[in-house]
């Protein structure tokens, strides 16, 4: 799901607001999935992403968005800690 690394590269220079930037992205990723923000999701994953979930399934993004869409997977809260 660190894709978004790439969105980051964009910004070379300072290194405390490339972090500031990604910890953002970060959190932003995060309130989407739990949201289930499909619009956004769409826009920051790649058409190539490969998810792997926590009891070793794998889904594509087509199958990682059909789940959010239909509720089959979803979360009450997802939060990053020691973000670096």
């Amino acid at each position: 799901m660190i894709v978004l690394l790439a969105a980051c590269g964009q910004a070379l220079g300072d290194p405390a607001s490339d972090e500031r930037e990604l910890t953002q992205l970060v959190k932003d990723l995060n309130a989407a999935i739990v949201k289930a923000d499909i619009a956004f999701l769409e826009r920051v994953l790649h058409q190539d992403s490969v998810l792997h979930r926590p009891r070793g399934t794998v889904e594509n993004r087509a199958q990682y968005l059909e789940n959010r869409k239909t509720g089959r997977v979803d979360f009450e809260s997802l939060v990053a800690d020691e973000v670096k």
